[in-house]
């Protein structure tokens, strides 16, 4: 939301940063306007303002659940009189955290990425160097199809959505069918794939959008999706997902078997867009990738990979099945309008 008496970020990266979903975020800043104008932030006037805001009035049911919620998380307290302020003081510990997180986050995939350049630059200048093509999407997207069969296990580095969980109905119907059928394939046979990703279900909700033009389709789907992902990494050997909160950027694929290294880079083009601003709009997505055919690099860009995913969460575990959980309601309480 923009406003003088507030830095100009986003809603979404606010979202992010507080760890609060679209509807508690705006209760939050609901509550902080109020008092930034002198009022008492009782739950009568937040209603009245939050429609003021965002143009739409919360059952005041959904609105108790909003603020019980902040109540809990320390970002706003109750007073004797039934009426809402700001702690201040917790909504700065929080911000000074993730400022560390990003610090950190930041140096370690500067490191991750200088590293394996050098990698990449010191294996070019030997005798024997790898080959390394720039590849068109549809040319990148078949050879990744045609080689994942010949693959013992697959390592997929900074997945938005693991696209093994893709169901069949929409496999049919999407661009590049051949690789996601590929991948369904691969782990009903001998491939296994490991995921590292950031698991946002607004990304195939998208996907499936910009294929069947109806929200009613792509929001079941993408519900089912999550369901379909759960049972996967719970009861098929042959898929590990593991959660890493922070999107790494563009996705890596690294094929290993038998006398096989190769590594896919994906390309974001200029077309590609997962904006929260128009996420109930189709996307349009380009996919262009260089690939690297070396045993060595993809060796590397391997240990490269498990430097991440051995710090991260297994989504088959306890603590995993919490954060599809919580993917979850974060998706309807976003979509199911």
């Amino acid at each position: 939301m923009e406003n003088a008496n507030l830095p100009q970020v986003s809603d979404e990266q606010l979202q992010e940063w507080l760890g609060l979903t679209e509807h508690q975020l705006r209760t939050l800043l609901t509550v902080y306007f109020l008092e930034h104008e002198g009022k008492d932030a009782s739950p009568s006037a937040i209603i009245a303002r939050f429609n003021q805001l965002y143009k739409q009035y919360p059952y005041r049911q959904n609105l108790a659940i909003y603020l019980r919620t902040l109540i809990e998380k320390g970002y706003i307290r109750r007073t004797d009189r039934g009426r809402y302020s700001l702690n201040t003081t917790k909504i700065e510990q929080v911000l000074n955290i993730k400022v560390k997180d990003v610090y950190s986050e930041f140096n370690t995939i500067t490191t991750f990425s200088s590293d394996f350049i050098k990698q990449l630059d010191e294996l070019y200048q030997r005798k024997n160097r790898p080959q390394v093509m720039y590849a068109k999407e549809d040319e990148y997207m078949d050879m990744m199809a045609e080689n994942l069969v010949k693959a013992e296990h697959m390592y997929v580095f900074a997945s938005l959505f693991p696209n093994v969980a893709y169901p069949q109905t929409i496999l049919k119907r999407m661009k590049r069918k051949e690789w996601y059928e590929a991948i369904h394939r691969s782990v009903a046979g001998k491939t296994r794939i490991h995921y590292l990703t950031s698991l946002i279900p607004r990304y195939p909700y998208q996907r499936i959008l910009s294929i069947t033009n109806k929200h009613k389709v792509a929001y079941t789907e993408t519900l089912s999706m999550l369901d379909r992902l759960e049972d996967l990494v719970n009861n098929n050997p042959n898929v590990e997902a593991r959660y890493w909160e922070h999107a790494l950027g563009a996705p890596m694929f690294i094929l290993e078997g038998p006398n096989l290294g190769e590594v896919f880079f994906s390309l974001r083009g200029s077309e590609y867009s997962l904006s929260m601003e128009s996420e109930k709009r189709p996307i349009k997505m380009s996919y262009p990738g260089v690939y690297v055919n070396s045993i060595e690099v993809a060796k590397n860009a391997k240990e490269s990979f498990y430097s991440f995913y051995n710090r991260a969460i297994d989504l088959s575990s306890p603590q995993g099945r919490n954060i599809i959980e919580n993917a979850r309601k974060q998706f309807i309480d976003s979509f199911s309008g």
